[in-house]
């Protein structure tokens, strides 16, 4: 986790879940948990009320593991996050990018063109070397990739182990 992470936590912990102090666990209703939550979500975001949840869940499972206390009533409580829009480059975005990388730096040009032409993640087009090209049969084996700051093995099998086909004009 990063240092951006655990400091975001630090926030939500002392700008919402703090607030839970004044209550008395066992008195608290699951109900009264969610409007908490929710009113968390109304004020701030349903990001920041998820944060704020998770790490309830947390302190609570904690104190579940000491005996402390014996359910989890924020465990009925869920946050509904907003999906993520995908942005994809118009046709002339595209042609821009290469011609802008042809120009600026030309020794990456054809990376940029086959990811640009075959679709593939980023992560997957750091990790890529010579040996996943498979040229007669026009395609990438995608079997690792760049995540996290690290290369990560993709086991054959699967669901992320795949094939990028590519065009006659990216091979």
């Amino acid at each position: 986790m990063t240092e951006c992470y655990y400091k975001n936590k630090n926030i939500n912990f002392k700008n919402h879940l703090s607030k839970l102090y004044e209550l008395k666990y066992d008195k608290v209703s699951s109900i009264d948990l969610e409007k908490f939550i929710l009113d968390i979500e109304m004020e701030h975001s349903p990001h920041v009320a998820g944060m704020c949840l998770k790490i309830a869940k947390a302190a609570i499972n904690y104190a579940i593991k000491h005996k402390l206390v014996k359910e989890n009533k924020f465990n009925t409580i869920k946050v509904k996050l907003p999906k993520k829009e995908k942005f994809h480059l118009t046709e002339e975005q595209a042609r821009h990018v290469l011609q802008c990388c042809s120009e600026i730096y030309p020794r990456y040009y054809d990376l940029f063109y086959v990811i640009l032409g075959s679709g593939m993640r980023e992560g997957e087009a750091f990790a890529l070397d010579k040996g996943a090209i498979d040229f007669e049969n026009k395609r990438i084996v995608i079997d690792k990739q760049f995540t996290k700051g690290q290369l990560r093995l993709i086991p054959k099998g699967h669901a992320n182990y795949r094939y990028v086909y590519l065009t006659d004009d990216v091979v």
